[in-house]
């Protein structure tokens, strides 16, 4: 992506801002972040249970799970 993009921009010389480069950046870090974090919450947790195609039952369940592990977490040293 970065070869299609980047090279015919420096080849015909346009002037890109400083900040564009840092926006598309935190736009697919983010993403990213979001999309591991949302996989790692749709999982089914109990072995014995089957999953759902997209997960949303599973995130809804395990989302207080995860915030409360947190929570618990930092308070323990």
């Amino acid at each position: 992506m970065g070869f299609s993009v980047g090279i015919p921009l420096v080849v015909q010389k346009v002037d890109v801002p400083t900040w564009v480069p840092f926006i598309v950046s935190f736009f697919f870090f983010g993403s990213a972040l979001l999309g591991v974090s949302y996989g790692i919450v749709s999982s089914s947790w109990d072995p014995l249970r089957e999953g759902s195609l997209l997960g949303w039952n599973e995130a809804q369940r395990n989302w207080p799970v995860f915030w409360q592990s947190l929570w618990r977490g930092s308070g323990k040293k």
